[in-house]
């Protein structure tokens, strides 16, 4: 899975590189103040060594990002997930116990043993 990701990760980005630099580019140029039209186009090729890393830098934080999130949302939903089935079965040993005790004062009551309303196990059959 490792790979496929990795190959889907360089595909995306081998995709969309040339904007982010372009982009890149152009927020260095205008940072600089030194736009000037056509004619600043050496001083932008200038900047697009630099450009290349901030996008760099700025893809991977993205892609990183995006994966943390998700992360973090997978096992927020595990959490969830533990928590519902402990308090499930809480609850139903708590009904069981409940049944039971209303059971055995049946039982003691009308003289049934209690082995008869009792429902039989599940491992045992």
């Amino acid at each position: 899975m490792e790979e496929r990701w990795g190959a889907r990760w360089l595909g995306r980005h081998a995709i969309v590189a040339p904007f982010g630099i372009f982009a890149a580019t152009v927020m260095l140029v205008n940072l600089t103040g030194q736009w000037n039209g056509w004619v600043s186009l050496n001083h932008a090729a200038s900047l697009v060594d630099l450009a290349v890393v901030i996008y760099a830098m700025a893809a991977v934080l993205v892609e990183r990002g995006v994966n943390m999130i998700f992360w973090a949302l997978e096992q927020r939903r595990k959490r969830r997930e533990k928590f519902q089935a402990e308090a499930q079965a809480e609850g139903r040993a708590e009904e069981r116990q409940k049944t039971e005790a209303w059971l055995t004062r049946v039982a003691e009551r009308e003289g049934i043993p209690l082995e008869r309303l009792l429902p039989p196990d599940e491992e045992n059959q």
